[in-house]
């Protein structure tokens, strides 16, 4: 646990537990250093809370230099606004005008609207985060519930799709009946009349073998002139259905333009609206405070009064 020991005591390799937090010297105390504390000429002033009411991050004075290997924060520059170590005072600030120390640039921050202006943005912030919270939560309540709709929303939509497609199943299966009977009865059409030819042309076989074989040449002479007419009807009907007949077959077609069911890319698009929420009222919020540290004009006349008249600056 975060200082569970004195510190005053553990420097001394003494062991005791906490009871008050010092928020200027930034240390836990036991009882005995508190009171110790309390009565020291150097710290008697100083503000003391219950260990148990501290809080967690409170290490204020640890703020130090990323920049040159956390050298402490000593200085602070009026022109530039920023705090300084050493280092950057060499370096970044030489030429600077206005640099006085840190603690000569702090007296009476606490009453500056600088302050003020930091302490109401972060009690806004934190005023400003239950509603953040509260809409967050009530955002994923009412996606979850949307969510749903619109899954039984994309059902309906299959549905109907699947609805459509077995009207055009049924359409294509009814033209299908259509079209094999058309062939069907046709194909029946003409082996009934082939079956008619192939028995007048028999029957006129059987004739014409018999005249070949046994007939005399009178009768071959009658049997050419007298069915000269049957035989010339036979050859224009059989070369007629030649002529006509052909080899079909039936296949779907699914490439039709414009039409295929590969062609339907999509049956819809799920789209999201967006509507303000709270964070434009921390940003009015935060706008009204005018907040930025140390530039407030009046706290920064008082500075640089002070820097010029009073102890001067480094």
């Amino acid at each position: 646990m975060e200082n569970s020991q004195c510190e005053p005591c553990k420097a001394r390799d003494k062991n005791n537990t906490p009871t008050h937090w010092c928020v200027i010297c930034e240390e836990a105390l036991c009882l005995e250093c508190t009171e110790h504390h309390r009565v020291q000429k150097m710290s008697r002033s100083h503000e003391l809370l219950d260990i148990n009411i501290k809080p967690i991050h409170i290490n204020i004075s640890d703020q130090r230099c990323s920049e040159h290997e956390n050298l402490p924060f000593e200085y602070f520059c009026i022109d530039h606004d920023s705090l300084c170590c050493k280092e950057c005072q060499v370096e970044s600030h030489r030429s600077c005008q206005k640099i006085m120390s840190v603690d000569i640039a702090s007296k009476g921050i606490q009453s500056s609207q600088s302050f003020i202006d930091a302490v109401e943005l972060i009690e806004h912030v934190l005023m400003t985060i239950p509603t953040i919270k509260e809409e967050r939560h009530t955002l994923i309540e009412s996606i979850e519930k949307e969510a749903n709709l619109v899954k039984d929303e994309i059902r309906k939509v299959k549905e109907q799709a699947i609805s459509h497609i077995e009207s055009l199943e049924k359409t294509l299966l009814e033209d299908l009946k259509q079209k094999k009977e058309k062939i069907l009865n046709n194909a029946k059409v003409t082996i009934t009349e082939i079956q008619d030819i192939e028995r007048i042309a028999k029957e006129k076989k059987d004739t014409f073998d018999i005249v070949d074989k046994h007939g005399s040449e009178k009768q071959a002479f009658l049997a050419v002139h007298a069915y000269k007419t049957v035989l010339a009807d036979l050859e224009q009907r059989i070369s007629t259905i030649t002529e006509q007949t052909t080899n079909l077959s039936i296949k779907l077609n699914t490439n039709l333009p414009n039409k295929s069911i590969m062609s339907i890319m999509s049956i819809g698009t799920i789209d999201t609206i967006e509507v303000p929420t709270a964070k434009n009222l921390f940003r009015e919020r935060s706008d009204s405070l005018k907040f930025q540290l140390y530039n407030n004009k009046f706290y920064r006349s008082s500075l640089e009064a002070r820097c010029y008249h009073v102890l001067g600056c480094i």
